[in-house]
């Protein structure tokens, strides 16, 4: 589908986890730039660390990322994520994610649709 206008891309960075614990960010918590764009329906990971984590979408879909790795996902709704190191030991390089929400013809028609249902 051809798209119309795309949010800019918000990146985050996360030198090192540590073993066993999170680290995220709630967007629907207080004001920031990003809630006004949530949610986002396009996410990239990358994974340069030599450790395996979970990226976890909305506190319910989760998702494997292998060591060395660039991972894309398109149309799911995020409104906040964790990355979880399930490793024994620390992960050792950098872990981004970009977020970015796209809107399509589609959810153009959508929001169409629902302003005509207002009136």
């Amino acid at each position: 589908m051809e798209e119309i206008k795309e949010s800019p891309i918000f990146r985050y960075e996360f030198d090192s986890i540590e073993p066993g614990t999170e680290v995220g960010k709630d967007f629907t918590d207080g004001y920031n730039r990003e809630r006004d764009y949530i949610p986002f329906n396009y996410i990239i990971i990358n994974n340069f660390s030599t450790q395996r984590v979970i990226l976890i979408v909305n506190d319910n879909n989760e998702y494997i990322i292998p060591p060395s790795t660039t991972y894309t996902i398109e149309d799911e709704r995020l409104f906040r994520f964790k990355i979880k190191n399930p490793n024994d030991v620390a992960t050792d390089d950098k872990i981004s994610i970009s977020l970015q929400k796209t809107l399509t013809v589609k959810d153009l028609l959508k929001l169409i649709a629902d302003r005509r249902r207002l009136r």
